[in-house]
């Protein structure tokens, strides 16, 4: 028996499949990359600010615009480095000794950086609604929803101290992260559109 007739055949119907998934997995972020980079350059524009085609720069054109409307520092931004660092320097040390006790000053020292740069970021998007005559509320409910969603996933990975990787206590929480995000995404996405791109 030679190796050709030992080999598993491949079917091109579920190669094809994966290629087409595969593609959508990549346009997705790119699509949103695109819609919240128009977004914001809108925004930019309407608020008279210098440099709209920061809009583009992915997380920190948003802050910086943001920031910049509520008359407010952009220093938090800065704290995004800090859960990056922080957890690459741990991994590294670690390696495969990964025990609980690491795993909770990795949550802390990514979840503590990241809850204060939301506040903040949370405060610019509320002036910056209000600025262009907006609800200020709708500022905040979609990236509330996105946030308290993935806590609870974030929470129960990091936090939960008898907990292997195939644990069942984690399908509640991705469950509910499943449903959260994409509601809480949609609708940052229509309020920030409706502010972008709306004539009064």
């Amino acid at each position: 028996m030679t190796f050709l007739q030992t080999a598993p055949a491949f079917n091109p119907g579920i190669i094809l499949i994966g290629l087409i998934l595969a593609i959508i997995y990549m346009l997705i972020p790119l699509g949103i990359y695109l819609y919240f980079s128009f977004a914001y350059r809108a925004i930019a524009k309407k608020t008279n600010h210098s440099h709209p085609n920061i809009g583009w720069i992915p997380i920190i054109g948003p802050c910086l615009i943001t920031s910049r409307t509520a008359k407010m520092h952009w220093w938090p931004v800065l704290l995004n480095i800090i859960p990056f660092f922080s957890t690459m320097v741990i991994f590294m040390i670690a390696k495969n000794s990964f025990t609980y006790n690491l795993r909770l000053i990795v949550g802390l020292l990514v979840l503590i950086p990241f809850t204060i740069f939301l506040i903040f970021f949370l405060i610019w998007n509320y002036k910056t609604f209000r600025f262009l005559n907006k609800p200020g509320w709708q500022s905040l409910i979609g990236l509330i929803i996105v946030y308290l969603g993935v806590l609870f996933l974030y929470s129960t990975a990091f936090f939960v101290k008898d907990l292997g990787v195939e644990d069942i206590v984690l399908l509640g929480p991705l469950l509910i992260n499943v449903i959260t995000f994409p509601i809480g995404f949609i609708l940052q996405a229509i309020y920030t559109g409706r502010v972008a791109w709306s004539k009064n």
